[in-house]
């Protein structure tokens, strides 16, 4: 992984006016300072995107849930846990009676040896009561306390979810290793009938704060020495 420090760039240029955007290449580390901050905005635009299509379909209120298990060695085997654990909670008829769908998120706090695996989501539906979840999740991984509370804003909602996708509370040398526990999971996934809200959902892109235009070329493809005008990509 590169340092901070060494990070490398590509430059953009708009196909309309030429305006030119630096962007950071991708180092592989997800708590990265340089390039973690454009994955967490557009994961943030979306969730916010996803929490008001939920609303408009569905009248039933937000909650916020938070989920634990027990400390691990290794935080790789907690995530992969912790999820399976999520989903089969997901199966009981109770959750699925009452909960239309949801977002999650996977967070993990300590040290080399001693990993704390957490969960937060944001959940739809009907009340569920506290004592059930705490009941239901002791059985599945003996770890029965859990927390669940009514969201007030959306918005409030989302800035506290997304504020784990690229940020670990732990040392930095330990920060390499929890990185890694990551790789290829998703930064943040819904379920139930959020799941098909988001696959409907149209991706943004980024406008040329000059011309407004959405199409970029980088600068492999682009020569600075030509002329723009008459420029073709």
């Amino acid at each position: 992984m590169q340092s901070p420090g060494k990070h490398e760039f590509r430059h953009y240029f708009c196909s309309g006016c030429g305006h030119e955007i630096v962007a950071p290449v991708s180092c592989g580390n997800r708590f990265c300072p340089v390039c973690s901050v454009g994955p967490r905005l557009r994961a943030r635009d979306r969730l916010l995107e996803l929490t008001q299509k939920a609303r408009e379909v569905c009248p039933d209120p937000l909650r916020m849930l938070t989920l634990t298990i027990r400390d691990v060695d290794d935080p790789a085997v907690g995530f992969r846990l912790l999820v399976d654990a999520f989903r089969r909670l997901r199966t009981r008829q109770l959750w699925r009676n009452r909960v239309r769908g949801g977002v999650y998120v996977v967070e993990a706090t300590g040290h080399a040896g001693s990993w704390h695996v957490h969960l937060h989501a944001i959940i739809q539906g009907q009340f569920l009561p506290q004592r059930w979840i705490s009941a239901q999740w002791k059985r599945l991984t003996s770890a029965p306390i859990v927390w669940i509370n009514t969201v007030g804003s959306s918005r409030g909602a989302v800035m506290y979810l997304t504020q784990y996708l690229t940020k670990a509370d732990v040392a930095a040398d330990d920060l390499p290793v929890l990185s890694a526990a990551l790789r290829g999971s998703r930064m943040f996934s819904p379920f139930g009938s959020w799941h098909c809200l988001l696959q409907k959902a149209v991706r943004k892109s980024f406008l040329c704060p000059c011309c407004g235009r959405s199409d970029w070329v980088h600068d492999r493809v682009f020569d600075k020495a030509r002329p723009w005008d008459g420029f073709s990509p």
